[in-house]
C-alpha cells in the first residue's frame, strides 16, 4: 500500500510539474490557454465553413456563427446595486464579440453554450469566451432543450496582434470558421 501511495505521487508531481513547464510565460487572467493543439497541424479533415454555415458536433447540437465585430469598451447598468460598470480591454488587448447560435437536435437536454468555443490564433494559442454583460448574452453553459435554439453575442478578450483566427465549437473539432479582424467594424 505505501508503495502504491508513494509511486501515485510521484506520478502526480511529474504530471504537475510537466504541465507547470508547458504553459506560456504571457498568461494573464487565464484568458489565454496552451493551445490543445498545434495549429500548423491542423487535421487534414479541418472544414472551414462560411459565416452563416453550421456544423454539427457531438451531442447532435449544432453550431451556425453567424457575425463578429470589434468593441472598444462597454458599459453594463446593474439594477440590484444601481450602478454603472465600465469595462474596457486590458493593454494591448482588443474585445472580438462573436454571434453565434446553437441548436439542440438531440432528444434529450444538453448543456452547452459559449465555454463551448474558442478561438485559435496561427500559434495555436487559444482564447475562451468571458462574462459578457450584453442585451443578448450567450450564456456560458446553460441547458438546451431538444428543438431548442440559443442565439447569442460572446465576448473574447485576445491580443490585438492576435488579429487572424480561427472560431471553432468544441463539439464539432473537425469545422471552424475564419475571422479576419481586420476585416471587421469597430463599435
Amino acid at each position: 500500500m505505501k508503495r502504491f501511495i508513494a509511486i501515485t505521487l510521484i506520478f502526480l508531481t511529474l504530471l504537475f510539474s510537466g504541465c507547470l513547464q508547458q504553459k506560456p510565460e504571457d498568461i494573464k487572467d487565464h484568458l489565454v490557454i496552451n493551445p490543445l493543439y498545434d495549429a500548423s497541424k491542423v487535421p487534414s479533415t479541418m472544414q472551414y465553413l462560411s459565416k452563416g454555415e453550421s456544423a454539427q458536433g457531438m451531442l447532435k447540437v449544432k453550431a451556425t456563427y453567424n457575425s463578429a465585430y470589434l468593441l472598444k469598451s462597454y458599459s453594463y447598468f446593474e439594477p440590484d446595486s444601481n450602478e454603472i460598470y465600465f469595462f474596457e480591454p486590458k493593454e494591448g488587448y482588443v474585445f472580438l464579440v462573436i454571434n453565434t447560435t446553437l441548436e439542440n437536435f438531440n432528444e434529450e437536454t444538453v448543456m452547452t453554450g459559449g465555454n463551448d468555443f474558442s478561438v485559435a490564433d496561427k500559434d495555436g494559442y487559444r482564447f475562451y469566451p468571458i462574462i459578457f454583460y450584453a442585451e443578448n448574452p450567450m450564456p456560458l453553459v446553460d441547458a438546451l432543450d431538444y428543438s431548442k435554439k440559443f442565439k447569442g453575442e460572446m465576448l473574447i478578450e485576445l491580443p490585438a496582434s492576435k488579429i487572424n483566427i480561427i472560431l471553432q465549437y468544441l463539439l464539432a473539432p473537425n469545422y471552424a470558421w475564419q475571422i479576419n479582424a481586420n476585416s471587421l467594424t469597430s463599435k
